[in-house]
């Protein structure tokens, strides 16, 4: 075979062909480099400017699980591609888990506490009117054994058989309602309908209720308020709905749950003394306002209750809402929320020592 006398042809060194990963590298970096700004940005917003600003207390209200679907997708990315991201994004998804959803896990009970002199078990429960099912509440009630039984949003028809069938010491006023295995006292309503509260409801808002009473605990008597603050859920649906003015009634709901807050927490501290305020709060714990007015008292899932705590679910808007709260004298040993039981709101129970 004859030899071609041509040189052959000097292409230089070859170079391999970018491995996926590397030309994956940068979109990788800066996807995950986004997502956990935005989580930051979102913590800040709701921590530092909700209930002073309509989009961040819209942000409070709002589901809060959709943060944590981009890490579902990231989290493998950066591990495949760039695996030095693998730890901010991780990072940034138990932030969303533990300080935007509010997963609690009860490390407190943990620490050591002296032997209890009284023990109080408390249930709460929004009703929504006539929407809660009696069967499910009796059955709930009879489960846990409380000492005392507040409920909002109340109807006669939905009073719990057991109060009636053990004759306990109970109380109606307006929507709410109170039943006692203790001798029980209305004091006063900490949402008077004169002064500054009349201001609310000249713009067509109901007011709130904060009924106080003195309960005769075998150790002595204490202080406990039924609770039902303003509802910001029509001022939501409106920005939903876009309607005109909606943002604007979303902040004016906020002033107004800032006023009504501030006024009970405030008359709590005068009365003193040994105290619970239990019911429907209709704002996170995560909330600016709820850190200013209650700074002083207990949430007693945050110390006793595991997991996330939801008691209130509408339009895939998963939140607690609903708070049993004490002074430090006493010691919450135990906290947890209960079923639906048809309502929007689901019970919450918590075991009280001191």
């Amino acid at each position: 075979m004859p030899i071609s006398d041509e040189p052959f042809a000097d292409t230089g060194p070859t170079r391999p062909a970018p491995r996926p990963s590397r030309r994956r590298a940068p979109l990788t970096t800066a996807m995950c480099a986004l997502y956990v700004l935005l989580i930051i940005a979102v913590l800040v917003v709701m921590r530092l400017m909700g209930e002073q600003w309509w989009v961040a207390t819209l942000l409070l209200f709002s589901p809060r699980w959709v943060w944590a679907l981009p890490a579902i997708v990231l989290l493998p990315m950066a591990v495949l591609y760039h695996r030095r991201l693998a730890f901010p994004v991780a990072l940034a998804a138990a932030t969303v888990l533990f300080s935007v959803m509010g997963f609690r896990i009860p490390w407190r009970r943990a620490l050591p506490a002296g032997t209890p002199h009284e023990t109080l078990r408390v249930f709460t429960c929004n009703l929504h009117g006539r929407s809660a099912k009696p069967t499910l509440l009796e059955e709930l009630v009879g489960e846990s054994r409380p000492d005392v039984i507040l409920l909002q949003d109340y109807t006669a028809a939905r009073e719990p058989s057991i109060v009636r069938a053990e004759q306990w010491y109970s109380d109606r006023y307006d929507g709410t309602f109170i039943a006692s295995r203790y001798p029980l006292h209305r004091m006063e309503n900490m949402l008077p309908r004169d002064g500054s509260a009349l201001a609310y409801a000249s713009h067509g808002w109901p007011l709130g209720d904060a009924i106080c009473y003195t309960l005769e605990l075998p150790g002595g008597p204490i202080h406990l308020i039924n609770l039902h603050l303003a509802s910001p859920h029509q001022q939501l649906d409106a920005i939903e709905e876009r309607k005109d003015g909606a943002s604007d009634a979303l902040d004016a709901d906020s002033a107004r749950r800032t006023f009504e807050s501030l006024m009970i927490a405030a008359r709590a501290q005068q009365i003193g003394g040994p105290f619970v305020i239990a019911g429907d709060f209709n704002t996170p714990d995560d909330s600016p306002l709820f850190g200013e007015a209650w700074h002083n008292f207990d949430d007693a899932f945050n110390t006793a209750g595991f997991g996330f705590g939801t008691t209130y679910s509408n339009h895939h808007t998963w939140l607690r809402i609903d708070h049993i709260l004490c002074n430090p004298t006493w010691r919450c040993a135990a906290c947890w929320v209960g079923p639906p039981i048809g309502s929007g709101h689901r019970p919450v129970v918590a075991v009280l020592e001191h």
